[in-house]
């Protein structure tokens, strides 16, 4: 049973042997457990374009210091955006972290696609902006 805290976002894992997609359930204050999701030390919360909509994305705020930074994130031309494992949900006026609809999970579906290394599939959140 869902906790009055808790939210739908959708995990871009890119971190793990297999990296995922999956729509998950997290507390909004809970910021320890969504660290420990994202396997990040310091969490960084911005708000970015997704094609011609606005979402709140959490992740690594030191992402580019890890040693191999896996691109998880880029703009329309291709440029990297965004690295690490990426938390996408939406925020209320007051700045509270809020669910992504069914729609904008269809929406931000629209906007995954994969690269390709020697090793593996690596998705990847496309035509990200300010």
């Amino acid at each position: 049973m869902p906790k009055k805290n808790d939210i739908k976002a959708l995990l871009i894992k890119v971190t793990d042997e297999e990296p995922t997609v999956s729509f998950v359930t997290v507390n909004r204050d809970d910021y320890k457990a969504i660290n420990d999701m994202l396997e990040i030390d310091i969490m960084d919360i911005v708000t970015r374009k997704i094609g011609e909509k606005y979402f709140t994305i959490i992740c690594d705020d030191e992402g580019l210091l890890k040693d191999s930074p896996i691109v998880s994130a880029v703009d329309k031309n291709a440029k990297a955006h965004l690295v690490g494992n990426l938390l996408i949900c939406k925020t209320t006026n007051y700045g509270n972290l809020k669910s992504l609809t069914e729609d904008d999970v269809y929406y931000i579906a629209d906007y995954l696609g994969r690269y390709y290394t020697d090793k593996k599939a690596i998705p990847v959140l496309m035509e990200v902006d300010y």
